[in-house]
Formats: C-alpha cells, structure tokens, sequence
C-alpha cells in the first residue's frame, strides 16, 4: 500500500496542508508530528492510541487520501465523528464506486501486527522489546494458537542473528527464546541500563526493523499478495546524538521496500 497524496485540513495545528508522498522513504520534517502521524493512522484504518487529544480532532476537520493497493487507486475521506473518537472514513475506486467495506478487509491486521507498524521514540513502554508482545512458549490465544504462527515464530527466533547496536561498541542485540530483545555485551552480559539515552533509542529502532522484517515474512508466508502498509517513525532524529550514522539507518530501514514517512521537528 502507497499513499501517494495526503490533505488534512483543520486538524490540530494544521488548517490546511496537502503533502505528495514518495513510494519509498518520506522525511517529512515538520512541527505538526502527532497531526501528520495521526492522518496517517487514519486513511491506513489502524487502530493504534491517537496521537491528539479529542479537543484537537474539530468538528471541521478532515483528511483525504490517494492511495494504490495492489495496483489499484483508492480515494479516501475521513471526516471527523465525535461518537468514534476519531474519524469515518469513506473510500472510493476510480469509478467513484464506494468500496469501503472492501478496503477496510484489505487492510485490516492483527491486533498485535499493528503495533509494530508504528515506532515512537518517546514512547517508553517495553512494547518494542517483545518480538509479539508474550511469552510464545506459554501462550496459546490468537495467533499464537495457529501452528503455522508458531512453527514460524520459532524459526525465526531460532535463527536469529545478533548485530552490533552501533559500529566501534561491543553491545549486540539478542532475540531470546521467550521473544524478548536484549542488549548483551560479551563481558557483562545483559546490560540495558549501561546505554546512553542514544544507544536506548537506537535499541528500540534496530527492535522495530527486526520486528518488521519478521511480520513481513509472515504475511508473505500467508498470503503473497498481502497488503505491506506504510511505517510511520516518529521522533527518531531528535533523541539520536550526533555521533550515530543516520544515513546507514535510512539505508537499513529502505531494505524493508515499503513506504516509510519519518515525521521528525528537527
């Protein structure tokens, strides 16, 4: 799924602004984050926490979006429902044929896949330390009670590769069997709390990019011609020292040949 063309209007901060969106990675460098972020969510159906308080979402506000799914156009308007806490959202083919049951279908996701769509550096949960967000070894609800999940789930944490959080620094990342990232040093073991505040946002990213690759591979498995949503990342850069490769992340996030849209203020 692309979006090409992004209009939002009378949202937060914003009273009017239309954005043409590149099929790849999009650095969107602007103060409206939590505004753009939230549009984003919406034309894409996710579920996630909106990112605005209800007060923001006005009475006047609106979002619409061109996107192409599977080679098809999709025009899509978001008027704001207070009744949803959010917005209703209409979505029309070439022809102006309301397809929105359609659509929805097409882009719906588990509950636990949606999350990992989305990385926020301010966000200080452990969400983006868990590969599925349990134990896969003691779990047996949704997905993890469908034996092609499982033998998946295995597979990959089985052959899962430590990687180096930053050139020049011991420090690797570490998928354990219970599905949990960690940071392990050859000497001292787990050592989470030795990181800089940039070394811990840099841990959390490299979680989001393999936790990524791990759901594509699963849809992939499960349906060839499964709908790879765009990532939204936001607040990266300004919590990154300047001593980090930026550019090497942007080439490691681009390997995942999705729409990415990185909305940063700096």
């Amino acid at each position: 799924m692309i979006i090409k063309k992004l209009t939002v209007c009378d949202l937060g901060s914003i009273s009017k602004l239309t954005l043409q969106l590149a099929d790849g990675l999009n650095v969107l460098r602007r103060a409206e984050t939590d505004e753009l972020a939230l549009a984003v969510l919406t034309v894409t159906n996710s579920k996630s926490i909106p990112f605005l308080p209800r007060a923001q979402i006005r009475r006047e506000s609106r979002i619409e979006a061109e996107t192409s799914l599977n080679g098809e156009k999709f025009f899509i308007k978001a008027v704001a429902n207070r009744s949803l806490n959010g917005f209703l959202l209409r979505v029309y083919d070439r022809e102006g044929r309301n397809v929105t049951s359609e659509y929805l279908y097409s882009v719906s996701r588990f509950e636990k896949q949606e999350g990992a769509e989305c990385f926020i550096g301010s966000d200080r949960s452990e969400t983006a330390e868990l590969l599925v967000g349990c134990d896969p070894a003691t779990s047996r609800e949704g997905l993890l009670g469908i034996n092609a999940f499982r033998a998946y789930l295995s597979s990959f944490i089985s052959g899962f590769r430590p990687e180096r959080l930053r050139a020049g620094k011991e420090y690797e990342l570490v998928l354990y069997k219970n599905g949990k990232y960690r940071v392990r040093h050859p000497v001292f073991g787990d050592s989470e709390h030795s990181l800089s505040q940039s070394e811990q946002i840099m841990f959390r990213y490299l979680c989001f990019l393999r936790t990524a690759e791990f759901w594509c591979g699963f849809e992939e498995l499960r349906n060839l011609h499964s709908v790879k949503k765009p990532l939204i990342i936001k607040d990266l850069f300004e919590r990154l020292d300047e001593s980090v490769n930026i550019e090497e992340l942007m080439r490691r996030t681009e390997k995942l040949q999705r729409q990415v849209i990185m909305l940063s203020c700096r």
